[in-house]
């Protein structure tokens, strides 16, 4: 999320970084990273990020803009679907995509 906080900073603006993490299941956990600025957030919420630990480095998964985050009973390949204000996300082996 550097580059994005240090583009937010160069407009001017001092995001607020927002951090959460979800255990997904009895290995994964997700990390879940949101700025709110004047210049990443709209009328569709703020620009979020997630992030899962793989052999010991955290890759990006999933790139949105939402606010609320919750994680879902229902499940694809093994990880839990993703609610984003209420729009459904799905792992597909390698990252989270909306499916609307």
């Amino acid at each position: 999320m550097a580059p994005e906080i240090a583009k937010a900073r160069a407009h001017g603006d001092n995001p607020l970084v927002l951090v959460g993490m979800a255990r997904l299941n009895d290995r994964d956990e997700m990390l879940f990273v949101q700025l709110q600025s004047p210049r990443e957030c709209g009328s569709a919420g703020c620009s979020t990020a997630s992030f899962k630990n793989v052999n010991g480095r955290w890759i990006r998964t999933m790139d949105t803009v939402g606010g609320l985050v919750r994680i879902a009973a229902s499940r694809h390949r093994g990880m839990p679907d993703v609610i984003m204000d209420g729009n459904r996300l799905i792992w597909d082996g390698a990252r989270y995509r909306d499916v609307g």
